[in-house]
């Protein structure tokens, strides 16, 4: 009896070990299926959001079939709202971003007829069972015998399921392309800064993950609000001004609404309306948030190889609020500040050192009717090309973010 129990004991262990294994091997399967995969080989910027949205598209549908997951029993469809496509360095949606958005919609529809894209709204947030993220990266390319020397674009996507945060699918694709449109969208363009903060920068990681992370909770937590700035967005594109005006206010009023994109947003409209009181407060909001985050990047832009601001009267016009409100802030401030200056990498190191230099001093100049203690509580500085985002020396948009002056805080005793 003992002996006979003794063997039906071993049996079922054995039993038991061998579908464990099974079970293993399968759950392998499943995440191979999922893992993302990278394009060694650069294509061209059309090839490369193609293959980088069906390759995401295809790694959905695998995982809905190991799963079992029966999304959209009751309409039949499958919903997908897409976040908009940001540009890593700048923190901008641009032509770019909207072009690889029609590709992603129309690789889905080859994948399945029943995968349907929309919009990031407030209404269509509680319906849609995925989120897409996605983020452009200009970055030293790391693969093949190029590695590390050149840099060129890259596309990331990830696809998150919105009730569990979790990332169900990812994919990436380098750019051959040395160019892309980088024009912003009008919400974007008309801002008074770049707009990076902990959401953007946790949309960008989130976008690089792969299948089983968790997206990052500054992105993921703040996507009702990102609904509602979407919309506002979408809006003043729309040239609805007074409609934009009341959803940047409503964002303005939620607890995690308080953010620079919120304040470009009210500040760019209210200025549109010629509501001119209205938006510089809503710049020196802005400004305060930049101060708290130590990100005080203003689009001062210059003409090339030049001190002076780009010749454009509306933009000179919007410098002298951004730079009283800036001066103003450090006038009432106990801090001190570095204002460092940039340049395109184009022409010598040493010339483009004293450029940069030349428009920190400029800037420092400036704010001195407001800030009147500015010589002593600030530096300029001159980094020429060290800091350089994009580098590519083109000295066009492509480049604008490299010909900057900006502020970081510092402490005084180190200036």
């Amino acid at each position: 009896m003992n002996k006979n129990n003794g063997g039906l004991s071993s049996s079922l262990g054995a039993a038991a070990r061998a579908l464990a294994l099974v079970l293993i091997a399968l759950s392998l399967f499943a995440c191979k299926s999922t893992q993302q995969k990278t394009t060694a080989a650069p294509l061209s910027f059309a090839d490369a959001v193609r293959t980088a949205a069906n390759s995401l598209m295809n790694q959905v549908k695998k995982q809905e079939g190991v799963t079992g997951m029966a999304v959209g029993i009751a309409t039949g469809k499958t919903v997908f709202m897409l976040d908009p496509v940001v540009d890593a360095n700048t923190a901008e949606v641009n032509q770019a971003s909207l072009a690889v958005e029609k590709i992603l919609r129309e690789e889905a529809a080859k994948v399945s007829d029943r995968y349907v894209f929309v919009p990031l709204t407030l209404e269509n947030y509680d319906g849609a069972k995925y989120v897409v993220s996605g983020a452009m990266l200009y970055s030293a390319f790391t693969d093949g015998e190029k590695a590390g020397k050149d840099k060129m674009y890259k596309l990331a996507l990830a696809v998150i399921e919105r009730k569990s945060g979790k990332v169900v699918a990812s994919s990436d694709a380098w750019i051959s392309d040395k160019k892309i449109d980088v024009t912003p969208v009008a919400a974007y363009q008309d801002s008074p800064m770049y707009l990076k903060d902990k959401r953007v920068e946790g949309q960008i990681e989130t976008a690089q993950m792969s299948p089983g992370q968790q997206a990052d909770p500054n992105y993921f937590d703040s996507l009702p609000t990102a609904s509602l700035l979407t919309e506002a967005d979408a809006a003043y594109e729309a040239e609805k001004l007074e409609q934009a005006l009341g959803m940047y206010k409503a964002a303005s009023l939620r607890p995690d609404g308080q953010i620079m994109k919120t304040y470009a947003g009210l500040y760019q409209t209210n200025r549109r309306l010629r509501k001119f009181s209205e938006a510089e407060v809503a710049f020196g909001q802005l400004v305060n948030i930049g101060y708290q985050n130590n990100n005080i990047s203003t689009k001062l832009f210059f003409g090339v190889a030049s001190t002076d601001f780009i010749n454009d009267a509306e933009l000179r016009a919007q410098y002298a609020i951004w730079l009283r409100q800036i001066a103003k802030l450090f006038a009432r401030s106990s801090g001190c500040l570095i204002i460092a200056g940039h340049s395109s990498h184009s022409g010598s190191a040493n010339f483009n050192e004293q450029l940069s230099l030349q428009r920190a001093t400029a800037v420092q100049k400036i704010m001195q009717k407001d800030f009147p203690q500015i010589q002593q509580r600030s530096k300029p500085i001159g980094y020429g090309w060290k800091e350089n985002i994009i580098g590519s020396g083109t000295d066009d948009l492509q480049d604008a973010i490299d010909r900057r002056v900006e502020f970081k805080i510092s402490e005084c005793g180190k200036l």
